[in-house]
């Protein structure tokens, strides 16, 4: 359970940093600048900006609308597709801005967009509204807020979005008054040229904004395209703030700073991209560090003593064999290894025709009508399996030239054991001679079958049990490099940590 928990806890922090991260960092974004904005001008696949938003006008391009101009078919509409359709509604001065210009005033539209109401050179579908509409539901100066608003919010997709390096080159080079407001574009080039142009003599009629307002964008923001500072510390109460807002959001409004590319959204990219080369730098240290480009030295032989311990079970002859055989033919000098051979439980594995340690025991070439006595010991298990009973069988296996000692141990089980007697895993084999040398280096009280195997290294093989040193554990059906132990304990010795 805990390696699971802790395998669920690395999956969780990885799907984090691949995913999780990159949106909280920059949540995803639904906007779009004019360049993507102009891939959508299919009849299946429409869009159009209006005032800084987008809008999918796919559906609404097959409604019946328009009938006071004998109606706008979707050939007429889809002209309008990719693009800012701005001119094509016109704000009334006080419908925009009520707080700011009186009731009194001409509901005039900005000059800019004067002439293109008059000539419709620009679109050919105009919505105007007031004095000049040929329709009955729009002859009122809010048409724009009380119509039009509300049915677009229905095709909302997300909003316009300008590059800030391309709002500083419309401001210092181009000389126009794009401005940025807490992350908001405006666009007030059409206030100031309508203010300021030779026609209208009477500035005060056109000057609507606050002078302070007017103040950011012609003094202060001479220098800087983000006046935000500067909006905060206008000295302005805030419903004269709020008034001036409005009427900016809702005449001058172009859209937001594109933030996709900004050091925030593309931070967890980078760092995705230096973990990924992390790991490619660290694989490819580890596959040179690999590389065998010269002959492997000889490792520096020792005289320490080894045990080669190897648990078997249900194996076949042949693996048992094979695995013997190897551990006798390694390069390391015979008198000072041992095969420690523990058999766990005397059965007959399938395909088999003997039981494991009679397989063994003829390998080694021990003579059938050795029969030692049946020695006690205490294995891992519960209740009565504690007890246990084993065989040890001693001598020297010649093999290619090779003479090694070695030592059989075969649990046999109580005798009152029908089913499997003997087996009690294979920790229980490995236990069993780590036990015994705990034993032997601090002389505890050993059980018979530890003594058992005292007396035949000490005097029938003999080195003294205490001499060993390193135990090399090997599986019954795993082939041995010759030159593998030497090469194990020369890097022991040379590194005893």
């Amino acid at each position: 359970v805990a390696i699971c928990l802790i395998i669920l806890a690395m999956w969780a922090f990885v799907l984090f940093f691949i995913i999780g991260l990159g949106l909280i960092m920059c949540p995803k974004q639904y906007v779009y600048n004019m360049d993507e904005l102009a891939d959508h001008t299919e009849r299946s696949d429409a869009y159009v900006a209006l005032r800084g938003k987008v809008y999918d006008i796919t559906n609404f391009l097959n409604q019946e609308h328009g009938k006071s101009r004998g109606g706008a078919s979707p050939e007429d509409m889809i002209m309008y597709s990719g693009q800012e359709v701005n001119a094509s509604f016109p704000l009334s001065l006080r419908a925009a801005c009520p707080d700011l210009v009186p009731a009194s005033a001409d509901p005039n539209w900005l000059m800019y967009l004067k002439s293109d109401i008059e000539t419709e050179t620009s679109f050919p579908f105009v919505h105007k509204a007031g004095s000049l509409a040929n329709s009955k539901s729009m002859m009122r100066q809010d048409f724009y807020f009380r119509h039009v608003q509300p049915k677009m919010r229905l095709f909302k997709v997300g909003d316009i979005v300008w590059e800030l390096k391309y709002i500083r080159s419309m401001h210092h080079k181009g000389g126009q008054y794009w401005r940025v407001i807490n992350g908001e574009v405006f666009n007030l080039n059409p206030y100031f040229i309508t203010r300021d142009s030779p026609e209208n003599v009477d500035q005060k009629k056109w000057r609507f904004l606050h002078r302070l307002v007017e103040s950011i964008f012609e003094d202060a923001g001479a220098r800087d395209t983000d006046i935000t500072k500067y909006w905060k510390m206008l000295p302005l109460s805030k419903s004269v703030r709020q008034a001036n807002y409005r009427c900016m959001k809702s005449l001058f409004y172009v859209g937001r700073v594109d933030t996709r590319h900004s050091f925030r959204c593309l931070f967890p990219n980078f760092l995705l991209l230096a973990a990924a080369c992390l790991l490619m730098v660290v694989i490819s240290i580890k596959f040179l560090a690999s590389l065998q480009l010269s002959s492997r030295r000889k490792p520096q032989k020792h005289d320490k003593f080894v045990i080669c311990q190897v648990p078997c079970y249900t194996e076949g002859e042949s693996s048992l064999r094979r695995t013997i055989d190897t551990l006798a033919t390694l390069s390391y000098d015979d008198k000072h290894r041992l095969l420690f051979i523990i058999c766990d439980g005397n059965i007959v594995g399938s395909g088999n025709d003997r039981p494991t340690p009679r397989i063994v025991l003829d390998i080694l070439g021990v003579d059938p009508k050795l029969d030692p006595p049946a020695r006690s010991f205490r294995s891992i298990g519960e209740g009565g399996q504690q007890h246990n009973m084993a065989k040890v069988y001693s001598g020297l296996y010649e093999y290619e030239g090779h003479v090694v000692p070695y030592l059989v141990v075969a649990k046999i089980g109580k005798p009152t054991e029908k089913s499997r007697p003997g087996n009690r895993g294979k920790r229980d084999s490995q236990m069993l001679l780590l036990h015994f040398l705990n034993r032997v280096h601090f002389e505890a009280p050993m059980s018979p079958l530890d003594l058992e195997i005292y007396h035949q290294l000490k005097n029938v093989i003999g080195v003294h049990p205490s001499l060993y040193e390193y135990v090399l554990m090997v599986d019954a059906d795993t082939e041995v490099l010759p030159d593998s132990l030497t090469r194990l304990v020369a890097c022991m010795v040379h590194d005893a940590k």
